[in-house]
């Protein structure tokens, strides 16, 4: 079963929540809330609305603008499929709000990998809460 659409401001924000402590599933999944895609229906019938799969795949098979193609490929990549995207084309493409949600994701992405060792005192920073 897909996700409902459109999605309001407290269903990305639940969505975050939930998959904040998956590096593969937060990345992908600050791309997909963004303004360019949160609305889409063509986004979200590939996503479980279980978060037990997004099929990129197909996501990726339907039709896309060259710059949205690019960023769901970014959200492909960070979820590891084994799509691939030229981050430098897509950042240099980008407005400061699309550079900003790729920022966003990656940065959520190294988040999620860093949690499982912020229980170790050697390693707490910032980044760890």
């Amino acid at each position: 079963m897909s996700m409902p659409v459109p999605l309001s401001a407290a269903d990305v924000a639940a969505l975050k929540v939930r998959t904040a402590h998956d590096a593969e599933w937060a990345g992908a999944i600050h791309i997909l809330t963004s303004p360019s895609f949160a609305e889409k229906p063509t986004v979200w019938k590939h996503v479980d609305a279980d978060l037990a799969s997004i099929d990129f795949p197909a996501m990726l098979a339907e039709r896309w603008g060259y710059v949205d193609r690019l960023r769901l490929q970014l959200a492909a990549s960070l979820y590891g499929s084994q799509s691939t995207v030229d981050l430098g084309r897509l950042l240099g493409m980008s407005s400061n709000d699309g550079r900003s949600v790729i920022q966003g994701a990656i940065a959520a992405y190294m988040a999620a990998q860093w949690r499982p060792w912020c229980g170790r005192a050697s390693l707490r920073s910032p980044s760890c809460v």
